[in-house]
Order: structure tokens, then sequence, then C-alpha cells
């Protein structure tokens, strides 16, 4: 049971008067017409957000014909996952329909066409990159290729699901 001193004073907020109403109406109104005069004003030059320091940023996606950024890290190591028959005859971003039974992966690091070396342990395996991934939120949990399903099965067992890799760009034949 509740206390009368317990109890809100309601008898306050029952009735809004006018002269109420016109005490806070214009502190709010000017509040409002400053913050969007401030908030208006800091979106003038709002900048370039990058991924790193030095990162080439797009204006917009670069098409899979593009010139990708010259400077490409040889070696990455991380996390590999792979995909499988859940994506097959689905697109990739470079256009072509996925096969899980082909030697190709997806990667953010690399550009399309790129021969890359798998290792795992005492196994490797070469692959073409072909699609773009992992996620980003994975990305930052250290995943840095999906494989195929096919490209997995020769350096681990699929039960697995996640394992560490080093990789390795291959020079191109071009």
């Amino acid at each position: 049971m509740m206390t009368p001193h317990m109890m809100l004073p309601l008898h306050r907020f029952a009735r809004f008067s006018r002269d109420r109403v016109a005490g806070w109406a214009p502190g709010v109104c000017c509040g409002l017409i400053f913050s969007l005069l401030i908030s208006s004003g800091c979106q003038t030059n709002p900048g370039k957000i990058t991924p790193y320091p030095g990162a080439q940023v797009y204006s917009q996606a670069p098409s899979p014909s593009s010139p990708m950024p010259t400077r490409v890290r040889a070696q990455r190591i991380g996390y590999a996952s792979f995909y499988g028959e859940e994506l097959r005859d689905r697109p990739m971003a470079n256009g072509e329909p996925f096969d899980p039974d082909q030697l190709t992966a997806a990667s953010w690091f690399y550009p399309f066409d790129t021969q890359i070396r798998v290792k795992h342990k005492n196994r490797a395996v070469t692959v073409r990159i072909t699609d773009r991934g992992p996620a980003f939120h994975l990305v930052r949990q250290g995943r840095i290729i999906d494989l195929s399903a096919a490209a997995f099965r020769q350096l681990a067992d699929p039960r697995l699901g996640l394992i560490y890799v080093r990789l390795e760009r291959l020079p191109s034949n071009r």
C-alpha cells in the first residue's frame, strides 16, 4: 500500500494553463532552431571515412574491370571459412555463377581473378578470387577469406568450419 508521502502530486500536472505553455514554448522553439543551425553547419564538409589510414576511397563501388589499388599486401594471416551448396548457381560479385566444386574464394583484400595460395598447417591450395566477403563484422574478428567447399576440403575437414590460414598472393600471368 502506498502512503501519502510516496504519491506524486498529480494536481500539478492535471491542467496546463496558457501561461505555463507560453512560458516554455518560446524556449523550446529557440532551442530547436539553434540546434538545427548548428547541426547544418557541421555537415558542410564531413570528410571521407576510411577503413585505415591511406586507404583508397571510391565514390562508388569499383567495377570488376576498374583498377584496384596498386599496393596490396603479399601475405595475410587470419581465419578462413567456407560456403557451399546453399549458394550454388547464385551470381557472385564478378558475375559468374557460384560453383562450390571449383577452387574459388571471396576476399575484400584482393582484386578479382587474383590467384591466392592458401596454406593451413602442411597443406596448401591455390584459389581464384571471384567474390567479396566475408561479412564486415567477421573481418573485424579476424576472418580474411571465404573459401569454396572444394578448396576448404583440400585444407581441412569441413566439420571444423573455421581454420587458421596464411594467404600468399601469386604473381599474375598478365
